[in-house]
C-alpha cells in the first residue's frame, strides 16, 4: 500500500512539472542616471560667492535630501568636505547656493564647491567649481541685444585681474581681449564674430586658467559668469535700383535669422511700413504698399535702420499697350500685350478703364498679357488706362473702337420657309453670332461684309421674331433692335404631267416645299427621289388603285393640296 501511495505522489509532482507555463514580457523602463550640467560662479564679493548649477534628470528615484559640498584648501591640500544639507524638495531645473563664509573671504582662501544628491539608489554630485577672492567681482546686468563688433562694458571690481585671466564665450569659439579702467571698476570687450542666428544667447567667461594650483591647474582655475548679451542680426545696404515688382530682394548680412526660423524682434521697414523679417524680400507681399520709390530697412530690437539709396520700379509705358482686336462689342474680352505685364503687377491690385469707365479688374495671363471685359460704353474710340497703387496712370496709345451691336429692319415682310433672309446691322466680321427665331436658337453664324444670312428652317406660318445675339464675356448681348416678318403658308404652285405611267416622274413645285417630307398621291403615301428648294418629284406609284388623285403635303403644321389632279394609266 505504501508503494502505491508512493508512485502516486511521485506522479503527481511529474505531472505538475511538466504543466505548460506562460512567460510573462515585462514591460523595460528607460532609465537615465541623474545629470547635473556644468557649475558656474555666478556672483563673488568679499564677502562671499553664489554658484549655480542645474538639474538634468532624476530619473524617478526617491530624493532622501540634497544639498552642497565645501572643501577648503589648507596646508597645500583640501581638506574634508562639509556635507550642508538643504533639503529634500528638488526638482529639474536651476540650482543655487550663496556661500558667506564667517568673516568674508581673504585673499590666501580657496574652497570647493558642488551639489550633491542623496537618493535611496546612490549619492550623486555635481563638479565643483573653485571659490578663490582675488579682489574680483562682476556686478549683475540684465540680459540686452547686441551686435557683433558691439562694445560691452560691465561694472564690478577688477583689481585682481592680471595676463592669466581671459575672456571666452559660451561656444569657445575664440580668446576675446578686453580692457580694463584704470579705476578698475569697468572691464570692456567687443562682441566677436560669431555665425549663431540672430536671438541666440551668448555666454562671456572671465576665467584663470593658471596651471601654478594643483593637480596641474585643475580644479585650481576660476570662473566669472559676465552679463549674457542676445545677437542681433544686421542687414547690408541693398544694392539693387531698378527691378521689376515681382523681382525677389535677397538680403545679406551678419547673424540673419536660419531659413525657417521666425524672429519676433526683427522686422524689416518698406516706406515706413514694418513687416516680418522675411529672405528674400518680396515687395509684391506686402499690404498697403503704394508708390514705384521704395526706402528699405529694418529694426534689430536695438535700432531702426533705413539704408540711402532707394529701390526703384521698373516703370510700364502706355505706349507698349497692343490690343489682339481693333474694334469690338461692349462686354466682349479684350486681349492686352506687349508689357511684361506678370512682371510688373503679379499680385497687386490693378484695375483697367476704357475712357473714364471703369472696367472689370484685370486677368492677368501667362504669357505676359492681361484680359479684360470691355465695359458698357457708348459707340466711340477709347484709349485704354490701367490703375495701380505702384503706378501713375498707364494709357494706352493706340485707341480701341467700341461698337454696339445695332440691328437694321430687313427688307422682306412676307417669306417662305427655305427662303434666305438678310440682315444688316453692326457687325463685326471674323465674330460668331448667335441667332434665335421665335426663341428658338437656330444657327451659330458668321457675317460677311457687315451682312448675315440664314434660309427660313421649318417652321409654322405666322409672324416671326428674329434675335440676334453675340457671345460676351460672361454672358449672351443681344443686339438692339426688333426684327420680324411673315412666313407664309406652303404652296403647290403646278404638277406635271398631270398624266403619267407607273415609274414616271412626277414634278411639284410651289412655295415653302424645302422640307416636305410627307407625301402622298390620291392618299397612297410617295417617296421623293429629287428635291430643289422649291420643288420635288417622285416616282408615280404602280399600285395605284384610283384613276386619278391630288397631290398633299403634311408640312409645317398643317397639310397643303394640289389643285390639279394626276392621272395614273
Amino acid at each position: 500500500m505504501k508503494k502505491i501511495l508512493y508512485i502516486l505522489i511521485i506522479t503527481a509532482f511529474t505531472f505538475a512539472a511538466c504543466t505548460k507555463t506562460e512567460e510573462t514580457l515585462l514591460p523595460i523602463t528607460e532609465s537615465k542616471i541623474i545629470v547635473f550640467d556644468y557649475s558656474k560662479i555666478d556672483a563673488i564679493s568679499q564677502s562671499g560667492a553664489t554658484i549655480s548649477s542645474r538639474l538634468v534628470s532624476l530619473n524617478q528615484e526617491n530624493v532622501q535630501e540634497y544639498g552642497v559640498l565645501i572643501s577648503r584648501f589648507e596646508s597645500g591640500k583640501y581638506g574634508k568636505e562639509e556635507q550642508i544639507t538643504l533639503g529634500k524638495g528638488i526638482k529639474i531645473g536651476p540650482l543655487s547656493y550663496s556661500f558667506a563664509p564667517k568673516g568674508g573671504l581673504k585673499s590666501s582662501d580657496r574652497y570647493t564647491i558642488g551639489f550633491y544628491i542623496q537618493t535611496d539608489k546612490g549619492f550623486y554630485r555635481s563638479a565643483s567649481v573653485l571659490i578663490r577672492w582675488n579682489n574680483i567681482s562682476v556686478e549683475p546686468a540684465d540680459m540686452k541685444a547686441v551686435r557683433t563688433g558691439d562694445k560691452i562694458t560691465i561694472n564690478g571690481n577688477f583689481d585682481g585681474v592680471d595676463e592669466s585671466y581671459l575672456i571666452r564665450n559660451s561656444n569657445y569659439q575664440s580668446i576675446i581681449p578686453y580692457e580694463i579702467s584704470s579705476d578698475k571698476k569697468k572691464l570692456t570687450y567687443e562682441v566677436p564674430k560669431t555665425n549663431l542666428p540672430h536671438g541666440s544667447t551668448l555666454e562671456f567667461y572671465l576665467q584663470n586658467i593658471s596651471s601654478n594650483g594643483p593637480n596641474n591647474g585643475f580644479p585650481d582655475y576660476e570662473s566669472y559668469a559676465l552679463p549674457r548679451v542676445k545677437i542681433a542680426a544686421t542687414i547690408d545696404p541693398i544694392i539693387l535700383n531698378n527691378i521689376y515688382f515681382i523681382t525677389p530682394i535677397i538680403l545679406t548680412g551678419q547673424n540673419l535669422p536660419d531659413r525657417y526660423q521666425e524672429a519676433t524682434d526683427l522686422f524689416l521697414i518698406v516706406n515706413g511700413i514694418k513687416v516680418k523679417y522675411q529672405n528674400p524680400l518680396n515687395l509684391n507681399e506686402i499690404a498697403g504698399l503704394k508708390g514705384n520709390t521704395f526706402k528699405i530697412g529694418y529694426h534689430n530690437g536695438i535700432n531702426e535702420v533705413i539704408f540711402p539709396n532707394a529701390v526703384q520700379l521698373i516703370l510700364p509705358n502706355g505706349a507698349d499697350m497692343i490690343f489682339n482686336k481693333s474694334v469690338v462689342h461692349p462686354k466682349t474680352s479684350l486681349q492686352v500685350s506687349g508689357m511684361r505685364f506678370n512682371q510688373l503687377f503679379y499680385n497687386s491690385p490693378f484695375t483697367v478703364q476704357f475712357g473714364e469707365q471703369a472696367a472689370s479688374q484685370g486677368q492677368l495671363n501667362y504669357d505676359e498679357s492681361i484680359l479684360v471685359q470691355v465695359p458698357d460704353v457708348n459707340n466711340g474710340s477709347y484709349a485704354v488706362s490701367i490703375n495701380s497703387p505702384y503706378y501713375d496712370k498707364i494709357i494706352s496709345k493706340n485707341k480701341i473702337e467700341v461698337r454696339k451691336l445695332i440691328l437694321n429692319q430687313i427688307e422682306t415682310k412676307t417669306a417662305y420657309v427655305g427662303d434666305q433672309i438678310k440682315i444688316n446691322g453692326t457687325f463685326l466680321d471674323g465674330i460668331e453670332y448667335g441667332l434665335s427665331l421665335n426663341d428658338i436658337d437656330l444657327y451659330d453664324k458668321k457675317v460677311n461684309n457687315g451682312t448675315m444670312s440664314f434660309k427660313i428652317p421649318d417652321q409654322k406660318e405666322g409672324k416671326a421674331n428674329i434675335k440676334i445675339y453675340y457671345y460676351g464675356t460672361h454672358e449672351q448681348v443681344y443686339g438692339e433692335g426688333n426684327l420680324s416678318f411673315t412666313i407664309e403658308k406652303s404652296m403647290i404652285s403646278s404638277v406635271s404631267p398631270l398624266q403619267a405611267y407607273p415609274g414616271d416622274l412626277i414634278t411639284v413645285k410651289g412655295k415653302g416645299l424645302k422640307h416636305a417630307e410627307q407625301v402622298f398621291l390620291g392618299g397612297h403615301y410617295v417617296q421623293i427621289v429629287n428635291r430643289t428648294d422649291e420643288s420635288f418629284q417622285f416616282l408615280a406609284p404602280s399600285n395605284f388603285m384610283q384613276a386619278k388623285g391630288r397631290v398633299t403635303i403634311n408640312i409645317n403644321e398643317g397639310v397643303i393640296q394640289s389643285d390639279d389632279y394626276i392621272e395614273i394609266r
